[in-house]
């Protein structure tokens, strides 16, 4: 096994959130963070991907959304903004299978952090509710691939995640099973006010809290 690419066991996003997760994005596993529209799971992607970059990381970033905003990226990386943009690969794929193929170009390579943002935006358009164990083993294959690349290169993988309504009306990740099997670390993002709060909901080896943090024009606080 190789040993860690930045040299780190985390990479740190500069706000409440490293104390939650015990000091940052941790390498060697998955980490999701699901919530509604609006919560920062994208300034996360973005903010974890400048902090990766600034310890001499390179990052692929999966954005099949649209989600990697170059103006945000230049306010979060502020001087280091070109350097950002040298060592980021950018994939934009436009279904489920494209994401996979790049999934499968990307892991094993020097990557410190690969990010999906997020991981289920295809996996949503294309999911069958009648029969979805289809699509589920192909999201799971992709799951497993990142958290290969995540144990033998000591690299963070960072996957963002949508919700749905149950029918009380409460919040539910996609395709929950799925990612709660490869995902170790799963954070909840909620809004309350101008703050976030992040819900540590699986760690393996921290209790359960939150963390209040703040999203401002240079990032997280």
């Amino acid at each position: 096994m190789e040993k860690a690419i930045t040299g780190r066991r985390a990479i740190p996003l500069g706000c409440s959130l490293d104390n939650l997760l015990g000091g940052g994005i941790p390498t060697g596993v998955i980490s999701e963070f699901y919530g509604p529209p609006g919560v920062g799971k994208s300034n996360i992607a973005i903010q974890a991907t400048v902090n990766a970059i600034k310890a001499n990381g390179r990052v692929a970033y999966i954005d099949p959304e649209g989600s990697f905003h170059f103006e945000r990226v230049e306010q979060i990386a502020g001087s280091k903004y070109d350097k950002v943009l040298e060592r980021t690969v950018l994939l934009e794929p436009k279904s489920l299978q494209e994401q996979g193929e790049m999934i499968t170009n990307v892991v094993g390579r020097d990557f410190s952090l690969i990010v999906a943002d997020p991981v289920t935006y295809h996996y949503r358009l294309e999911l069958d509710r009648t029969d979805p164990f289809p699509i589920n083993q192909v999201l799971a294959k992709q799951l497993a691939l990142l958290a290969w690349h995540a144990r033998e290169k000591n690299a963070a993988v960072l996957v963002t995640n949508q919700v749905y309504s149950d029918f009380r009306g409460r919040y539910e990740p996609l395709a929950r099973e799925v990612l709660g099997y490869s995902a170790k670390v799963i954070v909840e993002l909620l809004r309350s006010g101008d703050a976030r709060i992040g819900r540590l909901v699986k760690h393996p080896f921290r209790k359960e809290g939150t963390a209040r943090f703040r999203i401002i024009g240079s990032g997280l606080v």
